[in-house]
């Protein structure tokens, strides 16, 4: 149970403070650093990662290892699709929600041909959200 419990809390809390996010969509644009974009940016790709990537995607997009009958690049763009929405939720800017598109898509697929590990692959994620909250932030203040 305990586990369970550890399992749900931070997907959990992170949903509330997405939440919290959309609900004030004028705080969107009020944040006075790229530090604290940054860190809505790191908690959007928490929530769609792991709570809204689930098992079936995070199979299915693997060209290596398909499921059979699902065609990979399918279930990788709809995952990078979900990264990219996030991304523009936050920043305001579907421009960078598009690049993330591109670059989470490039990165993931990199990952499932076992060209990077895990560790790698998220490091890549998290400069890009430091890439993007940066852009945004130069954006917001011209």
């Amino acid at each position: 149970m305990r586990a369970l419990y550890l399992s749900l809390s931070a997907p959990i809390a992170a949903a509330a403070l997405l939440a919290a996010w959309i609900i004030h969509p004028d705080a969107r644009y009020t944040i006075g650093s790229s530090l604290q974009l940054f860190a809505a940016l790191i908690i959007g790709h928490v929530i769609a990662d792991y709570p809204l990537q689930g098992d079936f995607l995070a199979r299915a997009k693997n060209r290596s290892n398909p499921i059979p009958g699902v065609p990979w690049y399918q279930a990788l763009g709809a995952h990078a699709l979900i990264h990219g929405g996030t991304v523009w939720l936050m920043t305001g800017y579907w421009w960078l929600g598009a690049l993330e598109v591109g670059c989470h898509a490039l990165i993931d697929d990199t990952k499932c041909r076992s060209a990077i590990g895990f560790n790698a692959d998220q490091v890549l994620h998290v400069l890009c959200k430091a890439i993007w909250a940066a852009i945004a932030i130069a954006a917001i203040s011209h």
